[in-house]
């Protein structure tokens, strides 16, 4: 959902914004049902929400690309930051926020970044994990009992070594996204199991099934679909524990994450 905005931020109500009343009476009848609400916060990527405004245009890291923040301006991360004490506020009691993080096209590309990937030795991995780490040690500052949550695959084709090295470990949980409604289990599992469990120790999986396509089956059916891929990927990995399942965020599909624990 949009959330009604104040400040600087302001300029990114819509009128379809939800109420402070709606967003709490909506965490209210989720509680009664036994679900946890995970706001999800867009913090590097896909900010067209943010950038598409003409006082924005200078937090872009690229002119042409609205969607990517410039993560050398210290505006754009106090923008990141002011977003999440809003969204925070408006969720008393929230024990995990998503910080999201996806699809951070054309980084590195900027001139800020030209110039900075200029120095001996620093990568567009590195860059990307700076600003990342970044946000998730304010949010744990600000919020210690907060668990952050972030999108796993601008870290995919990252080595173990790189990942350990970042400063991410104990402070974010990566959660797999992927669009593909027949999921094949047996080539997450060993991924998941030998790369992102023996670094992080817990992740989440998020199981997408898009329900835009004309001959789509129902809502429902795909939300037992995804159910049915998340708890497969659990049973292929006997050293992952600890199921619990949710749905939601403001797109045309049901999402279920599930997160996974290795002990």
């Amino acid at each position: 959902w949009a959330w009604p905005a104040a400040g600087q931020l302001r300029l990114n109500s819509s009128c379809s914004v939800s109420s402070r009343e709606d967003l709490l009476l909506l965490q209210d009848c989720a509680r009664s049902a036994g679900l946890e609400v995970i706001p999800l916060v867009q913090t590097f990527g896909h900010m067209e929400f943010v950038l598409k405004h003409q006082s924005m245009l200078h937090l872009r890291e690229v002119p042409h690309c609205l969607g990517t923040l410039n993560p050398h301006k210290e505006e754009a991360v106090k923008v990141v930051l002011e977003m999440l004490r809003q969204v925070v506020e408006l969720h008393p009691g929230v024990r995990t926020l998503h910080i999201g993080a996806d699809e951070v096209y054309l980084l590195g590309e900027g001139e800020d970044s030209r110039r900075w990937l200029a120095s001996p030795g620093r990568t567009v991995e590195q860059l990307f994990l700076d600003h990342v780490t970044k946000v998730a040690k304010a949010v744990k500052e600000a919020w210690p009992h907060v668990t952050v949550i972030m999108w796993d695959d601008m870290m995919r084709e990252m080595s173990g070594e790189t990942l350990k090295a970042c400063g991410l470990v104990g402070l974010v949980q990566p959660m797999l996204w992927d669009y593909n409604p027949n999921l094949d289990i047996m080539q997450f599992t060993p991924f998941i199991k030998n790369h992102f469990l023996l670094i992080f120790r817990l992740v989440c999986i998020a199981c997408f099934s898009l329900v835009d396509e004309p001959a789509a089956p129902s809502s429902a059916s795909l939300y037992v679909g995804a159910l049915a891929d998340t708890a497969g990927v659990r049973s292929a990995c006997p050293s992952c524990q600890k199921q619990t399942a949710a749905f939601g965020e403001n797109r045309p599909a049901w999402k279920v994450q599930t997160p996974l624990s290795c002990r």
